[in-house]
C-alpha cells in the first residue's frame, strides 16, 4: 500500500507527540518531516513530498492560516488547533478537516481517513501512480485500531448500535461505526 507522506507543523513540542503517538498506529501515514515555526515548514515543503500536513494555527510569527494562504500548490490539510474561532476560516481555505485540541485517537483516525480517502480518489498522484480508492479502512473496536483490507471484507451485519463485519478469513469485527459510516468509507 503507498503511504502518504505527512508533516506535523506546531509550535508545541507535546502536540508533535500526541499526533505521532496517534500516527504510528495507522499503516497509512509516513512521517517525512516536523516543523516548529512557518519558515521550517517552507523548508520541508521545498525538500520533501508531501502529502499531508497536521497544521496548528496560533504559531510565533506566523500563524498557520496565514501560512496556508500563502502556498501557491498545497498538500491536504488538517488543522489542529485549541480554537474553535478559526474552523470557517479552515473551510474556506479548503482544509480536509479540523481537530479541536485535545482530541481522540477515534476523531485522529476519522480525520485521516477523510484525507486517505481524498488522496486515494485522485486520478494521479504526484509521484504519477494511478489510484482509484483505498485498499483499506480504518475501523475501532473496543480500544483498539483494525485496518481492514477491502478484498477481505465479506459482508457487514448491522447489530443494535454496532455493526458487524464479515472477513474472508471467518473472523468478524464488531464496530460502533454506523453502517452508513462504514458505506461511505468502502464507496
Amino acid at each position: 500500500m503507498k503511504k502518504m507522506n505527512y508533516i506535523i507543523v506546531d509550535d508545541e513540542p507535546l502536540a508533535h507527540k500526541v499526533i505521532l503517538s496517534y500516527a504510528e498506529q495507522l499503516e497509512e501515514l509516513n512521517l517525512v518531516g516536523q516543523a516548529y515555526s512557518a519558515k521550517e515548514t517552507l523548508s520541508l515543503l521545498k525538500d520533501k513530498q508531501v502529502d499531508l500536513i497536521f497544521l496548528d494555527i496560533e504559531m510565533p510569527k506566523m500563524k498557520g492560516i496565514d501560512l496556508l494562504a500563502t502556498l501557491k500548490t498545497k498538500p491536504m490539510v488538517i488543522l489542529t488547533t485549541a480554537y474553535e474561532q478559526y474552523a470557517l476560516k479552515g473551510y474556506e481555505l479548503d482544509v480536509v478537516d479540523y481537530l479541536l485540541k485535545p482530541f481522540e485517537l477515534a476523531r485522529f483516525i476519522k480525520a485521516v481517513n477523510k484525507a486517505h480517502e481524498l488522496w486515494s480518489k485522485q486520478s494521479i498522484k504526484p509521484s504519477g501512480e494511478t489510484f482509484l480508492k483505498p485498499e483499506s479502512i480504518f475501523v475501532k473496536s473496543d480500544k483498539t485500531v483494525h485496518q481492514i483490507k477491502l478484498e477481505d471484507i465479506q459482508y457487514l451485519e448491522s447489530d443494535t448500535g454496532y455493526v458487524k463485519i464479515h472477513l474472508s478469513n471467518t473472523k468478524s469485527i464488531l464496530t460502533n461505526s454506523t453502517l452508513q459510516e462504514l458505506e461511505e468509507k468502502l464507496s
